[in-house]
């Protein structure tokens, strides 16, 4: 059985995912992201390689603070929908 990170991480990769988790001060925060370069503006791809997915943390463009953004996997609270493009 996948684990909510690793799905999480699969349908980012698929397309747009809106989700819920908490962030480092206990805040509950809703974001909508993506890991799919060919969603996320040009300006905003990343230099170099970073890595989207390390053991421990996520990382995805959000599409409501138009930046990328990091959470901690042990942190997500759960999947709401998905836009697979």
């Amino acid at each position: 059985m996948r684990t909510l990170d690793e799905k999480l991480v699969d349908k980012l990769q698929k397309g747009i995912c809106s989700f819920s988790f908490y962030k480092v001060n206990d805040e509950i925060r809703y974001a909508v992201g993506t890991q799919d370069l060919t969603l996320v503006p040009v300006e905003k791809h990343p230099k170099g390689s970073n890595l989207l997915v390390t053991e421990k943390m996520i990382v995805y463009y959000d599409f409501i603070k138009q930046s990328w953004r990091s959470l901690s996997k042990s942190n997500i609270i759960r999947i709401e929908t998905t836009v697979v493009k």
